[in-house]
């Protein structure tokens, strides 16, 4: 589809200045062919000024005319390609971050791995939500006057892109002319050959909320590493592991599976205390009596049902045992509350919605049924858990890597706040 922007000058200047600090000092209208002159002052640090023109913007934006827009991210035509991509990569090896240029021959193909380009920087400034500025891992803003001082000619554009120093896309060129999906197949093949060869992982980031949903939560917690207090409570090693990993990764599904297993810590304490408890209840419950052989063969029936017997193994609920999880660590009005922080129309999606690749269903969390929500939510969560583990054919719900990753992606941030919560409540004050 087209690509949308409907954006005038000043919107786009006044968004430049938000993501570097700088306020507007001044407007200047020249009668020639620049337009308007905007002149901007960083706010901290040392009063630096540069500038930027309308003709500037708009020599810079003139190539999205040519341009269309696939998912959220990816930008192309018959011969152009360029999407936002992250690399993970635990191995020491020379970053991607500082550039890659691969020329096939034979394909005629060129891929690049580099700073975006000056129409695809402006456009996700635009397209990105005003709070995100943290997505491009913008310089301190010494650092920025450090780029104003050594070169005082470069304009606004220029040293945006200097200073976001670790944002990169990847783009392809044909020689020829090619559908999307001869781009969308290099892209996958690229993804593959770097992987076995440099044993580092290049992501595409395909949807708008993957790029800003790190800063939505930089919004919500500490805005810096000088505001970090010492810890003051001591938790669970193996809770934080899957934590960790969850918050390291731009994988979704490792994300979700990760906070899953924070979760899934406790299923077997959980559900084993609330069995002793049943038992417990109906043992010393006046109307049962260990002579009466109907109850006690009831109380038997009860706990097969509870722990049914598969081969020589005996096993438990899950889906039960979740259940219980949520009844025991959430807190319905705090996750309600910062559910509505990152994401105010997260709430509501998840009334409406059910999760369209595991049918998982809705879940109404400002009801006022609290067992019905603990249960819907349960069913919701459980439901997407299966359909990510169950990658075989057949009748089972599951998930398509890329193709579902934006349902996914809304499902997150809930799962996220409900470990976090099991994490906070089994620590302990130092």
């Amino acid at each position: 589809m087209p690509i949308p922007f409907q954006y005038s000058t000043a919107e786009v200047v006044e968004r430049l200045a938000r993501f570097l600090r700088a306020g507007i000092e001044s407007m200047h209208t020249d009668a020639g062919t620049a337009g308007t002159t905007y002149t901007l002052k960083l706010r901290r640090g040392e009063a630096r000024s540069f500038t930027i023109t309308e003709r500037e913007i708009d020599e810079a934006l003139a190539p999205l005319k040519q341009l269309n827009l696939h998912d959220e991210t990816a930008m192309y035509n018959d011969t152009r390609y360029e999407i936002v991509v992250v690399e993970e990569s635990a191995a020491v090896v020379r970053s991607l971050r500082e550039g890659l240029s691969v020329h096939d021959p034979e394909a005629k193909l060129h891929f690049e791995i580099s700073p975006p380009s000056d129409h695809y920087l402006l456009w996700l400034l635009m397209a990105l939500p005003a709070d995100s500025r943290e997505m491009l891992y913008m310089g301190p803003s010494s650092l920025i006057g450090s780029f104003i001082e050594n070169d005082p000619m470069a304009n606004a554009l220029q040293i945006i892109k200097r200073a976001q120093n670790r944002r990169v896309t990847l783009k392809l060129r044909s020689e020829v002319k090619v559908p999307l999906r001869r781009f969308q197949a290099a892209v996958t093949s690229l993804s593959f050959h770097v992987a076995y060869n440099l044993d580092t992982a290049l992501v595409p980031l395909r949807y708008l909320d993957e790029v800003s949903r790190r800063s939505r939560i930089s919004r919500m917690r500490r805005a810096s590493a000088d505001e970090l207090d010492p810890p003051r409570r001591t938790y669970v090693e193996d809770l934080v592991n899957h934590y960790v990993l969850a918050v390291s990764t731009e994988s979704s599904t490792v994300q979700f599976l990760s906070f899953y297993h924070v979760l899934e810590h406790f299923f077997e304490t959980v559900f084993t205390q609330d069995l002793v408890h049943t038992v417990q209840q109906s043992l010393t419950d006046p109307g049962f009596s260990y002579k009466r052989r109907k109850d006690v063969l009831q109380l038997i029936k009860a706990i097969t049902k509870a722990m049914p017997t598969r081969g020589e193994a005996t096993t438990f609920s899950e889906a039960e045992a979740l259940r219980l999880c949520l009844h025991r660590y959430v807190s319905l009005p705090d996750l309600v509350k910062q559910l509505d922080q990152y994401d105010p129309t997260l709430l509501t999606h998840y009334a409406t919605a059910e999760v369209a690749f595991s049918k998982g269903a809705p879940v109404n969390l400002r009801g006022s049924d609290h067992e019905a929500i603990m249960r819907d939510l349960g069913k919701r969560i459980y439901s997407t858990r299966n359909a990510l583990v169950h990658s075989k054919d057949g009748d089972k719900a599951k998930y398509t890597p890329f193709k579902d990753e934006a349902i996914l992606l809304r499902e997150i941030p809930l799962l996220r706040f409900i470990a976090e919560m099991v994490i906070v409540s089994e620590s302990e004050q130092t």
